[in-house]
């Protein structure tokens, strides 16, 4: 018998998560949301207003009383995000690895995420936790390999995690 695959919820060290949300939260806006704006605005300049209202709704802690009220919002967000691509995955491998990123930056575990991709397998099908389940195990392992690999946290800011996971899922 062959052996098993390790838990995805212990593949990436606390100590990495906690070095990668520093470069992610050091910053004056959300780093993700910034760049994910910028790639579609390249690609369609039209675009940008839409980008911009929802920018401002849904990735803007301004519209909050609290920063807490923009911590869960934010959670929950990816919570959202994350389950409709991964219900919905087809080739958006690279999308869903970029909010599996995106959810771990705003808050969210690896255990959380799992149990997450867990229940919507109750509404999609167990082949959509199997595909789910594989590409956030190879996010988690490229994250723990980059933080492993990097000589200062500079390295691991969004736009460079971004570009590798972009080329992990091309």
């Amino acid at each position: 018998p062959g052996t098993q695959p390790p838990d995805v919820s212990g593949l990436l060290s606390s100590d990495a998560l906690t070095r990668l949300r520093s470069r992610y939260n050091n910053k004056p806006s959300d780093p993700v949301a910034e760049l994910s704006r910028s790639s579609i605005q390249a690609l369609y300049s039209q675009s940008s207003d839409l980008l911009e209202e929802m920018m401002s709704e849904f990735y803007s802690p301004q519209k909050f009383a609290r920063v807490q009220d923009f911590t869960q919002f934010a959670r929950d967000r990816e919570q959202i995000v994350i389950a409709l691509l991964a219900a919905r995955m087809g080739n958006r491998r690279m999308y869903l690895a970029l909010h599996f990123y995106w959810g771990l930056m705003v808050g969210l575990s690896p255990a959380e995420i799992a149990h997450r991709l867990l229940f919507i397998s109750f509404y999609s099908g167990i082949d959509t936790l199997t595909s789910a389940l594989e590409t956030f195990s190879a996010v988690l392992n490229k994250l723990q390999s980059l933080t492993n690999a990097a000589r200062t946290d500079e390295a691991l800011e969004p736009r460079a995690i971004m570009g590798e996971l972009k080329a992990l899922f091309p």
